[in-house]
């Protein structure tokens, strides 16, 4: 996964790594809240929004198991929050509608 950061250059490559272990941990702690099964999918991802008054960096988190679901926070991986997470998560377990 190539890392995006605002100015859409590519993220230098000690820093992907942090990245990398950033979004595994917000993985394991999405799997682990919402006690997903081992083959359900989680995707987190740090990406730029192309919205009006949108942030320049955005975290996604899409969960595939028996439905769609995908909340979206308005700052990168790396600043997003166990407590932020568990709040969403809690807050809107069935996840937020997509952009169209």
């Amino acid at each position: 996964m190539i890392a995006i950061r605002p100015s859409n250059q590519p993220v230098p490559l000690a820093q992907t790594g942090e990245l990398d272990a950033t979004l595994a941990e917000h993985r394991e702690f999405v799997r682990s809240h919402l006690r997903l099964r081992p083959d359900d999918v989680v995707l987190i991802s740090a990406l730029t929004c192309t919205q009006p008054g949108c942030p320049p960096v955005e975290t996604v988190v899409v969960v595939l198991d028996d439905s769609h679901r995908k909340w979206t926070f308005p700052l990168p991986p790396h600043e997003l929050t166990t407590d932020q997470l568990r709040q969403q998560l809690t807050d809107t377990p069935e996840g937020h509608p997509t952009h169209d």
